[in-house]
């Protein structure tokens, strides 16, 4: 547990989920702001009454491929000039890794649409896929598209002139020098399924270059 802690990246800004003691049905969303002393960290974006000072909370978060769990409590809480709650830096953490599709390192041109919740489109961007999988890809464009924004992805293989239309969803984004990056997971519905088909015999023809 040792390991897996100081491999978590707690200095961050990153997106969450919360839940409160045992109830699973009643998790929100929120943002881990980081640690700001040693055994506190602060989160905000929580509704309003719904955490108080002594709760035992789990939080969850996506980061490196993996997806993250820890208990914590929450120790205090200031309402003005924003509402910030500190939590338990944890003492463990459980892992479970979400590459369990083989991944290859790539350089493939993508255009990215995006949609809000009434369906018209909102965004339409030219992009760069860095890696992708049967199960997602990270991506870079030059504007954000947000965690949880739902996607769809046009690109050609490298060696292949058919294009190939996958929809997804942004597990996370992240800002590296003037570009943002993107990880997305794609849906493994009826409509994708011969895309991901190619996807997958591609990245297994070609496995002697996938990431370890």
């Amino acid at each position: 547990m040792a390991d897996a802690i100081s491999s978590l990246e707690l200095d961050r800004h990153y997106p969450v989920t919360i839940q409160v003691g045992d109830d699973i049905e009643g998790r929100m969303r929120g943002t881990l702001l980081g640690r700001v002393t040693d055994d506190r960290m602060l989160l905000c974006g929580v509704p309003p009454a719904v955490l108080k000072v002594g709760d035992r909370v789990i939080v969850r978060m996506v980061q490196s491929g993996k997806a993250w769990g820890f208990e914590s409590v929450v120790r205090d809480m200031v309402s003005e000039p924003t509402l910030l709650f500190f939590l338990d830096v944890p003492s463990a953490v459980e892992t479970l890794s979400l590459r369990k599709a083989e991944r290859l390192a790539v350089f493939i041109p993508a255009d990215v649409r995006s949609r809000d919740g009434d369906g018209a489109d909102v965004l339409m961007l030219k992009g760069v896929m860095l890696d992708i999988s049967a199960g997602g890809c990270r991506l870079y464009t030059k504007r954000r598209v947000p965690a949880n924004a739902p996607v769809n992805v046009s690109f050609a293989l490298p060696g292949d002139r058919q294009l190939l239309t996958l929809s997804g969803v942004v597990l996370d984004t992240f800002v590296q020098r003037s570009l943002f990056g993107q990880r997305v997971r794609f849906h493994h519905t009826e409509k994708n399924l011969e895309d991901l088909a190619a996807i997958r015999q591609w990245v297994a023809q070609n496995a002697e270059y996938a990431e370890g």
